[in-house]
């Protein structure tokens, strides 16, 4: 009993004792194991309480200490503001403060500080996020210096019970420098295309003007070959032609690398006996090889192979595989090997190898020579000429072909290049339906041609060039002569030009369409521009013909033009 008395007990069970049950209460039976058990029940909970206090506390402080680094991380990458439905801004981090110049909260207007200054987008962020929307875009605001920010914003609302958004906040980052990057790229992109266009312009111009009077000279070289002149006249004449030649090569040579830079080169596919193609292009170059006293061999493992590509380009890279080979040969030979494998699927697979007794190039200018306006040395340049295109072309044009340059040269010794390429083999029903175009100077045409161009040199060479082949040749200088022409007389063809001044090819055919002049009309042009090709057969023209022209590609745009009215 004294015992029982004397014990301790927890301070809310001694209060409970004391207010409830009587003063003899210790000397009833069973009480003191019950409340021996009752007090330890009320210490575990004290001791579980505390516990709990010292979890929370702990809790508390990193859930603050981790809120405090979301915050922090927040601010180094982000401007937040919170804003009520009225609009009223209710908090602003440091960030967008510091960025903006904002510092009044609760009496401000976000309509009017911090959100878009165009109306319109505003409007648009209201109505998505009253309808309880997420709201993301762009937009523009000023800075506390007056300057044009731009933020990528992020608008999230928070609903109340009964579910309607009464708290936005909007996220959002700062992307001045990128749309002010993006825009100068823009104007940088928009001048580098207006420089590029006025360069195309350039040497459009350019290709006219020398083009057109090299067409002439060209032509008239031929016709006078044709004259039957004399040994010492043919002499001069074939230099004066060779000479022009080796001009228009340039030319092209140079125009054919702006279109290579605007990627306006397309690579056509036509059916080419590739035999008679190669052996025809070596030929060309007997006069040049006999004229250095070297022997020009060519040499081939089939004699006739149709396959379909662009001998236009075709032609462009073996040309000057070949006239290289010369230029650099001072005493021994060239020889051209042809080539071919059949694969499968109708495909054959080609190599032109172009090898030579000359000079040689070192090893560590093999990459170098096929860079633009790059040659192995200067001496290069000022002892043999040239502009260092050439390889350069050949090699951009081969990649669009999808084949390949390999070189293979020792000093001294001499070199070789050899193209490798694929192509569709063509098949014989294909080949027997191909037109068979005579020789010039085996046919006549016959027809009433209308010439019409403002340059009488020209005028003058096409006009000589069509009497050969028996044709009545009527001219017109002008657009509009043109069109009062075709009103009074019945043409089998017109031969227009393009680029005449007042009313220009393009007009004078719109205008004979107008008219309903039912005449086919062939364009004739120093632009070799691939968007001309395009209009001129947009406009309704049969075809195009590039001054300077060689007598055979015209005789035979006449006879296909003319034969299929």
């Amino acid at each position: 009993m004294e015992s029982l008395q004397q014990a301790v007990f927890h301070r809310l069970l001694s209060r409970q004792l004391a207010k409830y049950l009587p003063e003899n209460w210790a000397g009833q039976e069973g009480f003191m194991n019950f409340f021996e058990a009752v007090n330890h029940a009320y210490q575990d909970f004290e001791s579980d309480l505390k516990q709990l206090e010292r979890t929370l506390e702990l809790s508390s402080k990193e859930s603050f200490i981790e809120l405090k680094d979301l915050k922090s991380a927040i601010d180094a990458a982000a401007m937040v503001v919170l804003f009520d439905r009225t609009g009223q801004i209710r908090y602003v981090n440091d960030k967008l403060k510091s960025i903006t110049g904002f510092e009044e909260l609760n009496t401000s207007d976000i309509r009017h500080f911090l959100l878009s200054n165009n109306p319109e987008i505003n409007r648009d962020i209201w109505s998505c996020i009253l309808a309880g929307g997420i709201w993301k875009g762009e937009y523009a605001l000023q800075g506390k210096s007056g300057e044009k920010l731009w933020m990528k914003d992020t608008i999230v609302p928070f609903f109340n019970e009964q579910n309607i958004p009464t708290r936005f906040l909007s996220i959002r980052y700062d992307i001045t420098y990128q749309i002010e990057a993006q825009q100068a790229l823009k104007e940088a992109r928009k001048l580098a295309e207006e420089a590029l266009k006025s360069k195309s312009d350039f040497l459009s111009v350019m290709s006219h003007e020398i083009r057109t009077p090299l067409n002439a000279v060209i032509g008239i070289s031929q016709l006078l070959l044709e004259d039957n002149p004399s040994p010492e006249q043919l002499e001069k004449i074939e230099l004066l032609n060779f000479t022009s030649e080796n001009l228009l090569s340039l030319i092209n040579n140079i125009l054919d690398y702006n279109k290579l830079e605007s990627g306006k080169i397309e690579i056509e596919k036509i059916p080419v006996d590739i035999h008679v193609f190669t052996n025809n292009l070596v030929k060309s170059y007997q006069f040049k090889a006999k004229e250095k006293g070297i022997l020009l061999h060519f040499e081939a493992n089939t004699s006739a192979l149709w396959i379909n590509t662009d001998p236009t380009r075709l032609a462009q890279v073996v040309n000057n595989l070949i006239a290289n080979a010369i230029k650099f040969t001072h005493r021994g030979s060239v020889t051209i090997k042809l080539e071919t494998t059949t694969m499968f699927n109708g495909k054959v697979q080609l190599s032109i190898a172009v090898a030579d007794t000359g000079k040689g190039i070192a090893k560590e200018n093999f990459s170098k020579i096929f860079q633009l306006f790059t040659q192995e040395s200067n001496s290069i340049s000022r002892n043999y000429g040239g502009t260092g295109l050439g390889l350069a072309i050949s090699s951009k044009i081969v990649s669009l072909m999808g084949g390949s340059i390999e070189l293979e040269s020792e000093l001294n010794k001499g070199s070789e290049f050899t193209f490798s390429f694929q192509a569709e083999s063509v098949q014989a029903s294909a080949i027997a339906s191909l037109p068979n175009h005579d020789r010039v100077n085996q046919q006549v045409l016959k027809l009433k041609v209308l010439v019409v161009d403002d340059n009488e040199l020209n005028i003058f060479v096409v006009r000589q060039i069509l009497k050969k082949w028996g044709c009545e040749v009527v001219e017109a200088r002008s657009g509009q002569e043109c069109i009062e022409k075709t009103k009074n007389c019945i043409f089998d063809v017109v031969l227009l030009d393009l680029q005449m001044p007042g009313m220009d090819g393009f007009q004078t055919m719109a205008e004979l369409k107008n008219i309903n002049i039912q005449v086919p009309v062939i364009a004739l042009t120093a632009d070799s521009d691939t968007e001309i090709r395009n209009r001129v057969f947009a406009s309704g023209m049969r075809e195009v013909v590039l001054k300077p022209f060689s007598q055979q590609v015209l005789f035979d745009l006449i006879k296909s033009t003319v034969s299929l009215v």
